[in-house]
This record gives structure tokens, sequence and C-alpha cells, in this order.
């Protein structure tokens, strides 16, 4: 196939004004970007943006990462929210036993009228398992301790908080082993938000761990209760104060208790507890 003699002229003269339209819309596109006046308002709409975002009118969900639009003070959407519902019924309210049906209501259990707990009172949120229980692990192990705000602001939202006599928040001390390793103690990360809804100080060196233990996650009743006798004793004095313990779980209550008798026996005026989570326990165990 051959071109005539006028054809590429014809072609040039085609393909010209394509390109010259191509330069054409990219300097508009570049005079568009360097007008002054669309820089500003592209600035002005970054800082309401900014401004919107920080007001609380958008918010990114703790649990599932996902934005939403938040209605109160709590850190978690609505659907993270109704995993996360408070246990309002069917509990001890001195050690914080499940009971099977929890509509019963609030009442204590047969080991707490035989054996009253060192404590006058317990304050948790919910059961230890599902988005809760993920929640506190990757707070505890995996180094998540922004989850601590978060959870902490479960326990804030407690409508018993009000209620406590509380005069120093003190949470549930790590051996300085253990928090070498870990870098952070998960109870200390709880406790902040409490005590600053409750408007008193957190004392996070009241309590001192004296001795190392072992892990108690596997361990049984028994061998928690004796694996923390006498771990626990006063680095100064609480007399007279009404102190909050602060953990993450109560599963069988042997830490919170070795904890709350150090208190006592320094002259604290009385212990109440406040734990996230509370592990469900078969009657007689």
């Amino acid at each position: 196939m051959t071109l005539r003699e006028d054809e590429p002229a014809a072609a040039a003269k085609a393909v010209k004004p394509g390109i010259e339209q191509g330069n054409a819309s990219r300097s508009d596109r570049r005079r568009h970007c360097n007008d002054p006046q669309n820089g500003i308002v592209a600035f002005i709409g970054s800082c309401l943006g900014g401004i919107w975002r920080a007001l609380g009118a958008e918010r990114r969900c703790f649990a599932c990462g996902s934005v939403f639009r938040p209605t109160d003070s709590m850190p978690f959407c609505p659907a993270c929210a109704a995993l996360l519902a408070r246990r309002e019924s069917g509990f001890c309210p001195l050690c914080g036993a499940l009971y099977a049906w929890p509509n019963l209501p609030v009442c204590a259990c047969a080991a707490c009228l035989k054996e009253k707990p060192p404590w006058d009172g317990l304050l948790f949120h919910g059961e230890h398992e599902g988005l809760l229980r993920r929640l506190l692990l990757d707070l505890k192990f995996h180094g998540q301790t922004h989850l601590g705000s978060a959870l902490g602001a479960l326990l804030s939202a407690h409508p018993a908080l009000s209620e406590l006599p509380a005069d120093i928040l003190t949470p549930v001390p790590l051996h300085w082993t253990r928090l070498l390793r870990r870098g952070y103690n998960q109870a200390l990360e709880l406790a902040r938000p409490a005590a600053a809804a409750l408007g008193c100080p957190v004392q996070p060196d009241l309590l001192r761990r004296i001795r190392a233990t072992a892990p108690q996650t596997r361990a049984d009743r028994s061998e928690r209760v004796k694996n923390v006798a006498g771990a626990f004793a006063c680095a100064r004095s609480p007399r007279g104060k009404h102190i909050v313990l602060v953990d993450d779980t109560l599963t069988t209550g042997a830490t919170l208790r070795a904890a709350a008798a150090a208190l006592l026996d320094a002259g604290a005026a009385g212990v109440r507890v406040m734990v996230v989570s509370r592990v469900r326990r078969l009657y007689g165990q």
C-alpha cells in the first residue's frame, strides 16, 4: 500500500490538532492546579475535614476498624458495641460468678454467702468470651496498648462507677521481670480512663509484686491460690484510704484476693475490685 504525495501532509494535519488539544488540556490542568484560589479552596477543605474528624463526626472502630459516626463517647461501632454489651443481671455482685440464666436478679452466690471475699464490692463489664475476650488478649499479649483506653472506656461508662467510694485506683502489679518482657502493665492501661471518670489519682506503685509467680492461665483454683500467696506487699501506706483495685480479668479471684489482702493488712479502709471481664465458673469449681 502506497501513500499519495499529499497523504503524509494530510495525516500530519489530522494528528496535529489532537496533539495541540492534548497539550492545551494539560496546560489548563497546570493552570488550574497553580491557581492560588484553587489551592486555598483545597487547603480550607482539608482543614474543615480535619476539624470534622477531630470533633468526632467520624471515628474508626477500635475492634473492627470500620468508620462510623459516633453517638456517644464509645470507641466502638454499633455492631461491635452490640457484641460488647454490658452484663446487667444474672451474676453475683461480690465475686461476679455468672449464673446459667442471665435474667436472674443480681444476688450473692452460695460461695460468697459462706465466705465473703476480702473486698467490699466488684464492678465488671461482661463475660470473658467472644469479642471482649479477643480484645483483652490482644491488649495483654499482643502489644495493642491502644485497646487499654478503649476497654477502659467500657468501665468508665459503667453506671455503678459513680457509686464507688474511691480515693485511689491502683492496678494489680506485674513482677518487674514480666514487666520488662511485656513492656507495659495492661491493668494500668485500663485504670487510667476509669480514674479520669472518677476524678481520683492512679497510683501504679502502691502495690508491689515481691516475687515472680508462674503464669496462671492453665492452673486450677488451688494452684492459683498457692501460686500468689504472699506475692504482694504495699510500697507505701494506704491507711484510711478507699482503694479500687483494677485488673483485666477475674478467673478464680486468687490474684485479686491476695492483692486485696495486702492492701487491707497495710491499713486500707476498704477495697473494691474493678475488672473488664469475668470468666464463667460453674458451681462447685
